[in-house]
């Protein structure tokens, strides 16, 4: 399959760095590979020991430039989990994605000239103090999914701060952030500013933890809120907005004049706020939330 551009691999067992050799003799044009990792479970009478295999990445062909792992990993009661060691891929990668991968313990890296990173909760990279400058989309979720590890707030807004301060001092050619984070307002909106002239869509989100009484988490996001618009205020070429709260017609005034969609909780769509909206070049979409 001498054009073939794209591959997933899914299997149950072990793959060694064979497999690279045969895309490279093979699969001349493969751009885009996908990694279903397997895993092997060794069932005891008191628990279930999880070995998670991390393929070699420094073998990883470079003609690929696109690279998503994922786990296959069953529920995780009582589970201890054992991650064979990793390591690091070419610098030939350009687009990483292990948002389905549930690495604890740094087990992948960001290369110096990456530009499409997505990423959720708790994976983090072993080596980056910076993203790279390099930057063009950018992904994190902190959604916890269900998963061994503890969710208490506390390491859910450690982990995003760690996220924000990783943030690249500059990059020129960011042109998408997704982040839906358990952050505080007055961290997260000024770090998004340092992109203020490249961000064209833009999807961000303060999480709010299930642990806290829901009056107690009204204040936050109000507090909040006029920090977010203020940020709005200053993409000045954001053509792409995702609002995940109440979003009033006067406010819609202050958006840039470069915006051209805007997605909005179905809840609060009404047709006075969609008219206004019209008006001003803008197309209103329902943003289904999840």
């Amino acid at each position: 399959m001498k054009n073939l551009e794209t591959l997933t691999i899914n299997t149950d067992k072990f793959f060694s760095s064979k497999v690279y050799k045969t895309i490279n003799l093979f699969l001349p044009k493969l751009n885009n590979l996908r990694l279903i990792i397997p895993c092997q479970c060794c069932i005891s009478s008191s628990r279930r020991d999880i070995i998670i295999q991390i393929t070699d990445l420094s073998c990883l062909p470079t003609i690929i430039s696109n690279l998503t792992i994922s786990q296959k990993i069953p529920s995780y009661d009582n589970h201890i989990f054992h991650i064979l060691s990793s390591t690091p891929p070419p610098n030939s990668l350009r687009r990483l994605d292990v948002s389905n991968c549930f690495f604890l313990k740094d087990l992948f890296d960001i290369t110096p000239t990456l530009t499409h990173l997505t990423v959720s909760y708790p994976s983090f990279p072993r080596n980056a103090i910076k993203l790279p400058s390099t930057l063009e989309y950018l992904n994190i979720s902190g959604y916890v999914r269900d998963s061994p590890y503890t969710s208490e707030s506390t390491n859910l807004c450690d982990y995003s701060k760690k996220w924000i301060e990783m943030f690249p001092e500059d990059a020129p050619s960011l042109h998408t952030l997704i982040l839906h984070l358990y952050a505080s307002p007055e961290r997260l909106f000024p770090a998004i500013l340092k992109f203020s002239n490249t961000i064209r869509h833009l999807d961000c989100r303060i999480l709010l933890s299930h642990m806290s009484d829901i009056c107690m988490c009204e204040n936050p996001c109000h507090l909040g809120r006029q920090l977010h618009f203020n940020m709005i205020r200053e993409l000045k070429n954001l053509k792409e907005l995702k609002f995940h709260s109440r979003l009033e017609k006067d406010e819609i005034e202050n958006f840039p004049v470069s915006l051209k969609k805007l997605w909005i909780i179905n809840v609060f769509n009404n047709r006075s706020l969609i008219d206004f909206a019209n008006r001003r070049g803008i197309e209103v979409l329902e943003l289904h939330q999840i």
